[in-house]
């Protein structure tokens, strides 16, 4: 008798410049994903945190000319390159993070007929206005045009909805909170970490969390 249960097939996108921050909340929500229920695949440009994820022992899909700074022409390979990777792959989830990949992969994601298509907003792109400057505008123009291709945009805060909604980016109803989750495995010996930092036997590293957001990743 055939497989009645096949596992989602599911695409995540990464800028993948540095290791930190979007690359490692991608890296942690593969490895704990359901591999019965899921397949997943990684699609993302060339950086430090490239070894990092293949460890996780999934396939991976270089994508090199995926990198955080403008480019036009860069820019518009990138989206075909990862539209025919879609369109090849046929996935039916589709998961986007860090500003380029999340709007060259909705974009693309949306060409290729994917059904179901998510991006993560770890930060907003038109929050650094030092960096792009003029060009903030039309980072807040660009995310107006690809929240229309996305199912649910997830924020990791309460205030990075609400900027986002403000500045218009689409309506309330399409973002949700899920904020960053803390993995409670810890590696090595628990009295010489807290030797490390400093802490007492009876001390709490959660008297931390006026300033930590913690919440299991489901």
């Amino acid at each position: 008798m055939g497989n009645t249960n096949p596992r989602h097939k599911v695409l995540k996108v990464v800028t993948l410049t540095s290791w930190g921050g979007a690359p490692q909340v991608v890296y942690d929500i593969i490895k704990g994903l359901d591999k019965e229920k899921f397949s997943v695949t990684l699609a993302c440009g060339m950086g430090d945190g490239w070894q990092k994820m293949n460890d996780l022992g999934i396939e991976i899909i270089s994508v090199p000319r995926l990198k955080r700074s403008i480019s036009i022409t860069n820019d518009l390979r990138v989206l075909l390159q990862l539209y025919f990777i879609m369109k090849k792959g046929k996935y039916d989830i589709v998961h986007c993070h860090s500003s380029k990949a999340g709007l060259l992969g909705r974009i693309a994601a949306k060409l290729a007929g994917v059904e179901k298509i998510y991006f993560t907003a770890h930060g907003w792109g038109f929050y650094n206005q030092e960096e792009y400057g003029w060009l903030q505008r039309l980072m807040i123009f660009l995310e107006r045009i690809a929240a229309k291709c996305s199912t649910k945009i997830i924020c990791v805060s309460e205030s990075g909805k609400k900027d986002a909604v403000a500045s218009g980016i689409s309506e309330e109803e399409k973002f949700s909170v899920i904020k960053n989750g803390i993995d409670w495995n810890v590696d090595g010996d628990r009295d010489e970490i807290r030797k490390n930092w400093d802490l007492k036997m009876a001390q709490s590293c959660l008297e931390w969390s006026d300033v930590l957001h913690i919440r299991r990743i489901l």
